[in-house]
């Protein structure tokens, strides 16, 4: 199936796929989903939650190469955003950027960003903030009830595996800091 990443419908090269090296941020990536996507308003709610889990998740290269829009399969005029991958707990690995590679709301520490970045970067995209701020918590709670059972699963299958704690740490504490800020 055909598709074009981020940079491609921007018309940057690859090199650019970060937001502070002139790559597009998320406004941008909802004005184009808006405005090529079959069903955008599906698509901007998987493009915010994606975001979210990216900081949340201590995933800092969530970049415009890792997001693109599908030729849909009966439709070659319908596009949509395309299932995700390479969601990574990146900031585990010590000599990698851990600024997230689009912003929220002009800030791209993960550990800095609170409600209003939120509220700033809805409004970037056209989005209700008090909406917006709700995923955050939703995603929050969903992420803090579901890591536990996720370890316990992959520690039965694969015994204990020492290299989750490094990604554990960095997510619960991302979970605290959503807590203290977004209660």
């Amino acid at each position: 199936m055909h598709q074009e990443d981020f940079c491609q419908i921007a018309g940057l090269r690859a090199t650019r796929k970060h937001e502070a090296e002139g790559g597009p941020g998320l406004a941008a990536c909802a004005q184009w989903i808006r405005e090529l996507s079959a069903r955008p308003a599906e698509d901007l709610l998987n493009l915010l939650r994606w975001q979210i889990f990216n900081w949340l998740t201590g995933n800092s290269d969530g970049h415009a190469k890792n997001l693109a829009l599908v030729q849909t399969p009966h439709n070659t005029a319908g596009r949509r955003l395309a299932p995700f991958y390479d969601l990574v707990c990146t900031r585990a690995w010590p000599n990698l950027d851990r600024h997230l590679a689009m912003s929220v709301g002009g800030e791209s520490d993960p550990g800095r960003i609170s409600p209003g970045h939120w509220q700033a970067q809805a409004e970037a995209m056209g989005m209700r903030p008090r909406f917006v701020l709700r995923e955050v918590g939703n995603m929050a709670a969903s992420i803090q009830a579901t890591l536990p059972k996720v370890r316990t699963d992959l520690e039965q299958a694969h015994g204990p595996l020492p290299m989750l704690q490094q990604p554990e740490k960095i997510i619960r504490t991302q979970l605290r800091l959503a807590g203290h800020r977004f209660a």
